[in-house]
């Protein structure tokens, strides 16, 4: 209750002195703040405050920088200072009380004041206790008030009472009660007011007639605009210049004579509005019914306005809008929101300010979009030309022979038909290009993109980027600069030219050209089945399946985890297949080739090579040459072209098998031979377990040691199963199977056919002496024959699995 000192800070505060003489201080922040009684000092600081002086004397209260409402409630002095501010007169008669607005556009409201009051304010006196200055709206209460204004633009509002109003000079907004009142909007241009009536309106300008809900027994003259009620209103120019606002509710409104225009921009939605049409829809133009109006103010949501073949205004305020001049010289306005105008004649002009959205000229003429325009579409079928401005632009063609000009910022030119002429300038600009189009950029004028449509298309020098914008298969190259070269989702075959280049196919089957150590390729996973056709040393980016060596010097190439087919040149190459199931040819040149993970087909060509299946079950073809293949893990199989050719395999790597066309003899380590050609070779095996098929030729075929499956396939083959319990098939044609002593014993023929005659398979037996020294060859059952030595010391028994006849005539011991 003492002598405080309040200090609020930079939020919302509420302060309150209560009794004594205290000094508050609401700092920033919209503060609400009461002295209370005693001899307060307040000051309201920045931003927007609610202040109440109290109920003591001599109060001080500054409202300070914002819009604030001060409440007198004694006798002192009331400051708006800066901003536009409301400041309420006291009640109390008898005191000294000092109003002061401030700068601004402020407000003083005396609607406490039930009385027959005056007040100037042009003079800042009136009958009751108080003075004021620098107030340019007043409120006043149910009184019968008479009210002057200033000479400037003045806000005045009445309630009930038959009260008396002379604006003054400026342009000034009259409101009056419902008493019927006499209004005087004296010079300027000015507005009556009749939004808060409770009953529609009719409003004659031409004859000052004033009738219907708060507008009954109104005097009314020198208003030049008027404001409709919420009901349907019949409001009525003359031939002055006017604005007229019907309010919500079926509205007729006639402009008369003069230049007049049509007011929405109090409607909450947005309206469609036609003048050539007379018509009127949407928001607070439903019903409406309009006439002789030449200009148009929308909402500040989505409106529609068209005018007629006058040269129209039409403003369409915030909100998306379309405006249509018609075939007038118009004066288009969009105001805030993506706007969308429509020129259709030399004269009509467009005006945008900085920041109210992305913007949208459609014109059949020539065009240069104006500042803070963004975009510019070109209509009808004319030659014209499309010029942009400092922005970053879109602009489009017809389908006739457009020029068009982005000039500064990062445009966006289409032609969209035609043999168009496309100048960029400066900023990173983009290009539609169609058949017959011509582009055109200087050095230096920004990172610039080609949106082809056409199926094939090359950079020329000063543009950096290509990019397919068609649906087939797209042929793209890029020139000396640094590209990104971009397909779609066809089969497309990119080149980047000579520069460090970006390539990205998109989906389908895609082929990049790599020709620079600094090209990369961009796939995505999945996007068909892709190749890499490099004359330089690459790895297979991820998505890339395929890689295919070009030109004259040794080169590297490394595939990925995909499946991939890796091509060498004619020079050698060193291929790696890495992971997945890879194909890699070596082409011409002593290559090294590696198959890497999992199951692959690595082949050789025709020159020396060196070709590694690593892990998986590989095959691997030497070719021609004399080749060096190595198997790693896993079931592998070798290709045999030379009799020079070298196979190796680690031990315990696996079933690995030979396929030949020379004779063979298998290395330690594989397991399987198979003679691929019809000729006659031999095929040998190794002291393993092996199994080795004959071709359609007279085989030689020799198991060695280990338990063999021979199989001699076609021809008159000559088999020797050598030590073990060999499994011996001699297949078509009139063979031979050798038995040496001490290797026979064990051993199956599954297909003998002897005949006893000169065409049939033979046996022949060795080491065991002759059959006139005493070797014998006898059936012991129906499958098993039985051979011992001369000299008794060997004895072993072959199995016929077929039970065949074995006759004298079928066998010889040597």
């Amino acid at each position: 209750m003492g002598a405080d000192t309040l200090n609020g800070d930079a939020g919302d505060d509420a302060l309150f002195g209560q009794g004594g003489a205290d000094i508050i201080n609401g700092g920033d922040g919209n503060d609400l703040i009461d002295g209370g009684s005693g001899i307060d000092a307040v000051n309201g600081g920045a931003d927007n405050d609610t202040l109440y002086g109290g109920e003591g004397t001599e109060e001080t209260v500054h409202g300070d920088a914002g819009d604030d409402i001060l409440h007198s409630g004694g006798e002192g002095h009331y400051y708006g200072d800066a901003g536009d501010d409301l400041v309420y007169a006291g009640l109390t008669a008898g005191v000294n009380e000092f109003l002061d607005g401030g700068t601004g556009s402020d407000t003083v409201n005396t609607t406490t004041w039930n009385g027959t009051y005056v007040v100037d304010l042009a003079a800042g006196t009136t009958n009751f206790d108080e003075s004021f200055t620098n107030f340019e709206n007043v409120v006043t209460g149910n009184g019968a008030d008479t009210i002057t204004g200033t000479d400037g633009d003045n806000v005045i509002r009445t309630q009930g009472g038959i009260d008396s109003v002379n604006a003054g000079d400026g342009d000034d907004t009259v409101a009056g009660g419902g008493a019927g009142d006499t209004l005087n909007g004296g010079n300027g241009i000015d507005t009556l007011d009749y939004a808060t009536s409770t009953g529609a309106v009719t409003i004659l300008l031409a004859s000052n007639s004033a009738s219907g809900g708060d507008a009954a027994g109104d005097i009314i003259s020198s208003f030049e605009n008027v404001i409709g009620s919420v009901l349907s209103d019949v409001l009525t120019g003359d031939s002055n210049a006017n604005v007229l606002a019907g309010g919500a509710g079926g509205d007729t409104l006639d402009g008369a004579d003069g230049i007049d225009t049509l007011d929405y921009s109090r409607s909450s939605t947005g309206v469609t509005v036609d003048l050539a049409a007379g018509t009127a829809a949407g928001g607070e133009a439903t019903g409406d019914a309009i006439s002789n109006f030449e200009n148009l103010i929308g909402s500040n949501a989505g409106d529609t306005l068209t005018g007629d073949s006058n040269a129209n205004n039409l403003a369409g305020g915030d909100g998306n809008d379309a405006l249509d001049g018609g075939a007038g010289a118009d004066t288009l306005v969009g105001g805030g929101g993506d706007d969308t105008y429509i020129v259709n004649h030399i004269g009509d002009t467009v005006t945008e300010s900085a920041g109210q959205g992305i913007d949208e000229v459609r014109s059949n003429l020539a065009f240069t979009l104006g500042a803070n325009l963004e975009n510019l579409i070109l209509t009808g079928a004319s030659v014209i030309k499309g010029t942009g401005n400092a922005a970053d632009n879109e602009i489009t063609g017809n389908g006739a022979a457009n020029t068009l000009t982005g000039e500064s910022g990062d445009d966006t030119l289409d032609g969209n038909g035609g043999n168009d002429t496309l100048v960029g300038g400066l900023g990173n600009d983009t290009y539609y290009i169609d058949l017959g189009d011509n582009m055109t950029e200087k050095s230096g004028e920004g990172a610039d993109t080609v949106m082809s449509r056409l199926d094939s298309f090359t950079l020329a020098n000063n543009f950096e980027n290509l990019t397919y914008a068609g649906a087939g298969d797209f042929t793209g190259t890029g020139n000396s600069a640094a590209n990104v070269v971009r397909g779609d989702d066809g089969n497309d075959t990119l080149s980047g030219g000579r520069g460090a280049d970006t390539l990205i196919g998109g989906l389908g089957d895609d082929t990049y050209t790599v020709d620079n150590p600094g090209d990369v390729v961009d796939e995505t996973g999945g996007g068909g089945i892709d190749t890499v056709r490099t004359s330089a040393s690459h790895t297979l980016e991820a998505g890339i399946e395929n890689l295919v060596q070009l030109g004259s010097v040794t080169t590297t190439g490394t595939g990925n985890g995909l499946a991939n087919t890796m091509t060498g040149n004619n020079i050698a190459n060193r291929l790696n297949g890495m992971g997945g199931d890879d194909t890699i040819i070596g082409g011409n040149g002593a290559d090294t080739l590696k198959g890497g993970d999992d199951n692959d087909t690595v082949t050789g060509g025709g020159d020396n090579d060196l070709l590694m299946g690593e892990a998986g079950n590989d095959v691997i073809d030497g070719g021609t040459g004399d080749d060096d293949m190595r198997g790693g893990t896993g079931d592998d199989t070798y290709v045999v072209n030379s009799v020079t050719d070298v196979v190796s395999e680690a031990g315990g790597g696996g079933m690995d098998t030979v396929q030949s066309i020379v004779a063979w003899t298998l290395a330690s380590g594989i397991e399987n031979l198979v003679i691929t050609t019809s000729q006659s070779v031999a095929g040998t095996g190794n002291a393993g377990d092996n199994t080795i098929t004959g071709g359609a030729g007279a085989n030689t075929l020799s198991g060695l040691g280990g338990v063999d499956v021979i199989n001699g396939s076609g021809g008159a083959d000559t088999i020797n199963g050598g030590a073990g319990a060999d499994m011996l098939t001699g297949g078509t044609g009139n063979d031979l199977f050798i038995f040496a002593a001490g290797q026979a014993n064990g051993d199956t023929v599954l297909d003998f056919d002897g005949n006893g005659a000169s065409t049939g398979d033979r046996l022949r037996f060795t080491g065991f002496g002759t059959e006139a020294a005493g070797a014998t060859f006898i059936q012991l059952d129906a499958t098993n024959w039985q051979v011992t030595s001369a000299n008794g010391a060997i004895t072993e028994v072959i199995t016929f699995a077929n039970a065949a006849p074995v006759h004298t005539e079928d066998y010889v011991f040597v």
